[in-house]
């Protein structure tokens, strides 16, 4: 990290004291470093942002440093919450980067009260780590409006409404390309899947949702800078299962999910008040749903009050549920229940 160190180097000969310094390596293919400091100097707390990717080799480092200058009890909250809650993790392996990812890496150092901590993660901030919260927030306020998208980013874990998406690995690739600049010569030729292989595989936005042989994988592709990102806990992120998928995606093959709709009332529904989710099936009493949400409950009670629609069911989705009310409700029941929550094509 040459370039940190000359940062780093650049400060202290202007004489300014980092604070709290906060590190982003390959995040969506952008580098940037932010810190708190203090100038000796004129005695002033400031915010500095350094737009790293602009840097050419011979300039001058600290021509790219941009300051904001922040209220000094807005300073004494941030090193209050530091202070407090470091004490906290003195014990705990404050390395929680993905070892086997280089991109999205998340680097926070914190120097406060003689102390030293090094914190590292990977795409976000771990929820355990609740007091960065108000501590990134603050800090991003007194940052250029252009990377405040990055703080949302980094606090994902936090919001319970964001839709998160772990990566498990982020490549630069061109859909226009071929798939041989991606893949591994043996893995495209030695591939035993077809796409009848693969029971799901849905477009949304910039992501696709992908469903192979009962397992998830979201594939997050960014046409402006060619940025390939994985989700995958199940398969070798460039393996057959990805290639196959991959291919798929280039070929504009689709399959659609089941559209599942949970509501509170009949009233809602009507209104077209609720929750939507891409399902693909139910497993241990839950429908499997693609997210990037915790899986939806599939208890009697959510059922029996008439709070669940499906869209775009199949016989194999509506025999599952048939078969998980049968162990409960006679078969007039589960009728009157499949009846309303399947909403058959007319």
């Amino acid at each position: 990290m040459e370039i940190i160190y000359n940062i780093k180097k650049a400060l202290k000969k202007k004489s300014e004291e980092i604070i709290l310094d906060l590190y982003l390596k390959d995040y969506d293919k952008s580098n940037f470093y932010f810190a708190l400091v203090f100038n000796k100097k004129i005695e002033k707390f400031k915010v500095l942002y350094v737009p790293i990717d602009g840097i050419s080799k011979n300039d001058k480092i600290e021509e790219y440093f941009c300051y904001q200058f922040i209220f000094l009890h807005t300073v004494n909250y941030m090193l209050e919450t530091i202070a407090l809650n470091e004490s906290k993790f003195g014990n705990k392996n404050l390395d929680r980067a993905n070892s086997k990812m280089t991109s999205y890496y998340i680097e926070i150092n914190t120097y406060v009260d003689s102390k030293n901590y090094k914190y590292t993660f990977t795409q976000f901030i771990d929820k355990e780590f609740l007091f960065f919260f108000d501590i990134l927030v603050t800090l991003f306020e007194h940052l250029p409006n252009v990377v405040s998208e990055l703080c949302t980013k980094l606090l994902g874990k936090f919001n319970d409404d964001y839709e998160l998406i772990e990566y498990t690995s982020s490549y630069e690739f061109n859909f226009n390309d071929d798939l041989e600049r991606l893949f591994s010569r043996s893995v495209i030729e030695d591939c035993k899947y077809t796409f009848d292989d693969i029971d799901f595989l849905e477009q949304i936005g910039n992501r696709y949702y992908a469903v192979v042989k009962g397992y998830l994988v979201i594939i997050e592709y960014s046409e402006y800078n060619n940025l390939f990102n994985v989700s995958s806990l199940d398969f070798d992120n460039l393996g057959e299962e990805i290639y196959i998928i991959t291919r798929a995606i280039k070929e504009e093959y689709q399959r659609e999910f089941y559209r599942l709709m949970i509501a509170n009332s009949e009233e809602d529904f009507e209104n077209n008040q609720g929750d939507y989710y891409l399902c693909y099936g139910i497993d241990d009493e839950k429908f499997k749903v693609a997210n990037g949400k915790e899986n939806i409950d599939v208890t009697l009670d959510l059922i029996k009050n008439k709070c669940v629609k499906i869209l775009n069911s199949d016989s194999e989705l509506e025999e599952q549920l048939r078969n998980y009310l049968s162990e409960v409700y006679e078969d007039r029941k589960v009728k009157e229940l499949l009846d309303f929550m399947i909403i058959r094509e007319p």
